[in-house]
């Protein structure tokens, strides 16, 4: 949860380095994908922080605009949801369920879906991958290091760390080797 300013500071670094590597910048109005998802990430974060420390006002014009991209881009993430790290590959429809709890470091791509299936969200571990057209629901838990192949169906929790999770419904193939 984002609650200093040192927090804020630090994530958005983290982040701004996942997609401007070697010190790029942003550019405005969006002329590359890079920065209209950056551009997300950043009043992401920023509602996040101005909620969290009850500013209310700022967090009203920083929500404004996270919610212009929302709309523009299809990318609904919940406030306070992800932990620092959070890299989306490509612009596109992405949703994730405001009550869902997510690790660091998730890499996650075009059309995923996270939800709740009339309970509790998902809860995702640290160091997630999420390919294409994934969808996850229900009250499960994915542990740390999992990836998540391209069109699964993920409706049971899978506790085994960097596993990896294919198929309709998913089911774990193998584990990813550590080097």
């Amino acid at each position: 949860m984002i609650d200093s300013k040192e927090k804020l500071s630090k994530c958005l670094k983290i982040e701004k380095e996942l997609y401007f590597p070697g010190g790029g910048y942003r550019l405005p109005f969006g002329f590359r994908e890079k920065d209209i998802l950056y551009g997300y990430i950043f009043y992401l974060r920023h509602t996040e922080y101005y909620h969290n420390t009850g500013k209310k006002i700022r967090e009203s014009v920083s929500r404004f605009f996270l919610q212009r991209m929302e709309m523009k881009y299809a990318i609904h993430i919940g406030v306070n949801v992800c932990d620092e790290g959070l890299s989306i590959a490509h612009v596109g429809p992405i949703v994730i369920h405001g009550r869902s709890r997510i690790g660091k470091n998730l890499r996650i791509h075009v059309g995923v879906n996270i939800g709740a299936n009339g309970g509790e969200p998902p809860k995702l571990g640290d160091n997630v991958y999420i390919g294409p057209g994934a969808k996850l629901f229900g009250d499960i838990t994915i542990a740390d290091g999992c990836s998540i192949g391209a069109n699964a169906v993920v409706n049971k929790s899978c506790l085994d760390k960097n596993s990896i999770l294919v198929g309709v419904p998913a089911h774990v193939i193998g584990s990813k080797k550590r080097i």
